[in-house]
C-alpha cells in the first residue's frame, strides 16, 4: 500500500510536528488489490481524529467511508497520517 500526504497547517512543538486544532488534512493512498482512495481528516475531541475517505477501483467509485480514530491526541503528523491510513484500510477490508 502506498500513501500520499498534504495539506493542513502543521507546525511544531519542541522540534515535534503536531496538527494544528482547525485545520483539515489530506490523505490518499492505494491498496494492492487496485484500489486508491482520497479521504480527509481534522482533529475532533478526547484526543482523535476524524476521517472521511472515498475509494475508486480503476478511477470508478466505490464507495464512501468514515471513521474515527483514538489516542492521537499528541501523536506527531506522520503518526497520525499513519494511523489514519491504517483505520482506512481497515474499514474498507475488514479485520484481517
Amino acid at each position: 500500500m502506498t500513501f500520499t500526504f498534504g495539506a493542513g497547517d502543521r507546525s511544531s512543538v519542541d522540534g515535534r510536528a503536531i496538527l494544528e486544532v482547525h485545520s483539515m488534512f489530506d490523505v490518499a493512498g492505494k491498496f494492492s488489490d487496485g484500489v486508491s482512495f482520497t479521504g480527509m481528516y481534522t482533529r475532533a475531541a478526547s484526543n482523535s481524529v476524524v476521517w472521511a475517505a472515498t475509494f475508486r477501483t480503476n478511477g470508478v467509485y466505490s464507495g464512501r467511508r468514515n471513521g474515527k480514530v483514538f489516542g492521537v491526541g499528541t501523536t506527531t503528523v506522520v503518526e497520525t497520517d499513519r494511523a489514519v491510513s491504517d483505520d482506512i484500510e481497515h474499514v474498507w477490508f475488514g479485520p484481517r
